[in-house]
């Protein structure tokens, strides 16, 4: 089996409050399968100078993984971001694994009504697997 490692970047340049987003990584190949281990989450406040992720848990952002293809959505609900995704200094380990077999997406979802986001990051670290 071939595999190499790589990172799938799902990032939304805004969600505002009350709002959804979705991110889509376009950079996969035919025959190629993505399997996600880990994932890591930044978020940027409405203040650029404002980031929040390294050390705040974020309920209020909402999240559900999907494969591009055939639009499967990997949970029955959106959950908090904070509960799929760590810190990048302490990740998140899925067990079993995420497997992608096209397109991964995100779908952001922003539940508080008065706070905005600058940016939301939401990066999935594995491997490729050529089938």
């Amino acid at each position: 089996m071939n595999r190499r490692p790589f990172s799938v970047p799902l990032s939304v340049l805004e969600l505002a409050a009350g709002a959804s987003n979705t991110a889509q990584y376009d950079g996969l190949s035919r025959g190629e399968k993505f399997v996600a281990e880990k994932a890591t989450r930044l978020t940027v406040g409405a203040n650029l100078n404002s980031v929040a992720g390294n050390a705040e848990v974020l309920p209020l952002v909402l999240v559900n993984l999907l494969d591009g293809v055939n639009g499967q959505k990997l949970f029955a609900n959106p959950v908090p971001l904070s509960s799929i995704a760590g810190t990048a200094g302490q990740p998140f380990f899925f067990d079993p694994p995420l497997e992608f077999t096209a397109q991964p997406r995100a779908e952001f979802e922003s539940v508080c009504a008065d706070v905005e986001y600058q940016r939301v990051d939401l990066v999935l670290h594995g491997y490729i697997e050529k089938a």
